[in-house]
Parts: structure tokens; C-alpha cells; sequence
């Protein structure tokens, strides 16, 4: 399963509120949550590579990504073919004919 887009907010706001400590916590906490998803475990990476550098450019590149993949999976969980869950109905519900 991946993270959703709650997630991807949570670890938004750590980086916006410039705590290192706690951007890396919450990255290394939703990387082992999320082992499959392959967007977290690079976000996760880039964090790490940021805290060793402590460049402000590298930070700000985080940010943007977090942004365009909070948007990418506010649309994935919103509706379409690709759903999450292939039917959201009780599994006892009938059908109405």
C-alpha cells in the first residue's frame, strides 16, 4: 500500500516548519511504514542527504516534490480505474436491480 495523501502532508508541514529532527523522524517512520512505496524511501533518502549537507537548496527541492506528490495522490485516492479498493461496498451488500 502506498502513503497517502495525509501522510505526504504531515511530512510537508515537518519541512516547512525548518525542524530537521523532526522531517527526519517522520521520513524514516513512513519509510518503514511504507516499504513499496518507492516515493516515500526516495524522500526519505533525499532528507538524509539534506541533514548531511545542510544545504537550503536541497530542502527547498524536498518541498517541491512533497508538494507535487501530496497533489498526484490526492487525485489517486479521488477516484478513476486506479482505485485503492477495487469495491468500496460491504462485502455482505447486495445489489439493487
Amino acid at each position: 500500500m502506498f502513503a497517502s495523501h495525509w501522510i505526504i502532508e504531515d511530512i510537508l508541514k515537518a519541512a516547512e516548519e525548518k525542524d530537521p529532527k523532526n522531517l527526519a523522524s517522520l521520513c524514516r517512520k513512513y519509510a518503514k511504514r511504507y516499504p513499496k512505496d518507492f516515493d516515500i524511501r526516495e524522500i526519505n533518502k533525499e532528507t538524509r542527504e539534506f541533514l548531511k549537507s545542510k544545504d537550503s537548496k536541497k530542502l527547498v527541492q524536498i518541498r517541491k516534490k512533497l508538494k507535487a506528490l501530496m497533489e498526484a495522490r490526492k487525485l489517486e485516492s479521488a477516484g478513476g480505474t486506479t482505485l485503492w479498493f477495487g469495491d468500496r461496498r460491504a462485502k455482505g451488500e447486495q445489489k439493487v436491480r
